[in-house]
This record gives structure tokens, C-alpha cells and sequence, in this order.
């Protein structure tokens, strides 16, 4: 859940930032929203009639986190890097 502080303090990245961040494809965050494993964007148009997608950052941080967080599960080298987080 994201805090008030939060949706006044965000930024928002685009896709490019999104596959360099998670380091996956284009196709596959386009497959885990359609799957509901990752959030959808924001759709957001100016004066060009072209509409950009944007994510909030802290969904795609915490999208990664829990990518991690499942990891450490399974893999104490994962588990090493996630305490090293905190």
C-alpha cells in the first residue's frame, strides 16, 4: 500500500527504466500486467498526440523487492542480499 506521502512524493519512470530496473523484455511486462502479476501504467498524453506510459517508481521498487524477497526463499545468496538491504 502506498502511503500519502508517498503519492505526493513519487516519481514515475517509463518502460525503458521499467525492463532496465526488473531485466526483463518489453513483451514479458507487458505479459505480467496482463497476468496481473504487475501493475498497469499510467496513461498520461500532453500535448503530442502520443500517450506515454508511466509507472510510479515505488510500485516498480517494490515489484522488485518482492522479486527478491520470493528468491530469498529458495537461495541463501538471495537471503544474504535482502538482509543486506535492511
Amino acid at each position: 500500500m502506498i502511503t500519502a506521502e508517498e503519492k505526493h512524493t513519487d516519481q514515475f519512470v517509463n518502460l525503458a527504466y521499467v525492463v532496465k530496473t526488473i531485466g526483463v523484455s518489453r513483451a514479458t511486462i507487458y505479459r505480467l500486467i496482463a497476468n496481473g502479476d504487475f501493475p498497469s501504467s499510467i496513461k498520461l498524453s500532453g500535448r503530442s498526440k502520443k500517450t506515454k506510459a508511466l509507472w510510479p517508481l515505488s510500485l516498480v521498487t517494490k515489484f522488485r523487492s518482492s522479486l527478491i524477497e520470493k528468491q530469498a526463499e529458495k537461495d541463501s545468496f538471495y537471503k544474504e542480499l535482502k538482509n543486506a538491504g535492511n
